[in-house]
């Protein structure tokens, strides 16, 4: 896995629109109250009506994960004070003089600048910048955390359920992007709602896992875990990275 071959930009409308995002502390509300209610009437309601029902839910899922990931970026940056420079190609980031006022007035912070550079759209955007941000492959990493963190007790059992469902995870973004760009409607929009059940609660562990998991390795790199397997894991998993990933 490479450096991401982008060119750092100030993106000021996309920052000033940062505060509309859905914050990570309503995100459970936002699941819970909206989508798994929606996902509950699928199966009362006419085909016809049923179907943009199911639009909805993959197309508002992938806008949860992605504001989910938005506010991630800027919590790691400005928190943890992280090397953004292999983000990006360049290491400067122009700013036109027409917006000199515009950053005096907003809290464009470092995490909202380097955040508002990226979309994730899709699985594999997801996967390079947060390997590059984090120094150690994200997606593997994660499997690899959950299957640690199960067998020390350190993670719940029921997490493993994003592990027994990743290509449902996947297929969230590919269904996304078929009924975004194409227009057409995939062939699994016509699943019941246990299907759809199932992407809720996908998206759901993959969340708090991927939270809690970047928040572990914000802790082993600043020696704040005292759990020897837990450093042995995160040292195994960086040096996996410095190995065969940020040299490639």
């Amino acid at each position: 896995m490479t450096k991401l071959r982008k060119h750092p930009m100030l993106d000021i409308h996309k920052i000033k629109n940062f505060d509309k995002l859905i914050p990570n502390s309503t995100l459970s509300n936002v699941m819970d109250n909206e989508l798994r209610d929606v996902i509950r009437e699928l199966d009362k309601r006419n085909v016809k009506i049923s179907k943009q029902l199911k639009k909805y839910i993959i197309i508002r899922l992938v806008t949860i994960v992605e504001s989910y990931l938005q506010n991630n970026i800027a919590w790691l940056v400005d928190d943890y004070d992280l090397n953004v420079e292999r983000l990006f190609q360049g290491s400067e980031i122009p700013i036109p003089i027409k917006y000199f006022k515009e950053i005096q007035k907003k809290d464009f912070t470092k995490g909202k600048i380097i955040a508002a550079n990226f979309n994730f759209q899709n699985s594999s955007e997801i996967n390079k910048v947060f390997s590059n941000l984090l120094g150690l492959n994200f997606f593997d990493t994660l499997h690899d955390w959950i299957r640690f963190g199960i067998k020390n007790n350190i993670v719940p059992e029921s997490e493993i359920h994003l592990i027994d469902n990743w290509d449902k995870f996947q297929e969230i973004f590919s269904l996304r992007n078929t009924l975004v760009h194409t227009l057409q409607t995939p062939h699994k929009i016509r699943k019941n709602a246990d299907y759809f059940e199932t992407l809720w609660d996908t998206t759901w562990h993959f969340i708090n896992c991927a939270y809690n998991m970047s928040e572990d390795v914000m802790w082993y790199r600043k020696g704040k875990i005292k759990n020897k397997k837990a450093i042995e894991f995160f040292k195994t998993q960086t040096k996996k990275w410095n190995q065969n990933y940020s040299k490639s």
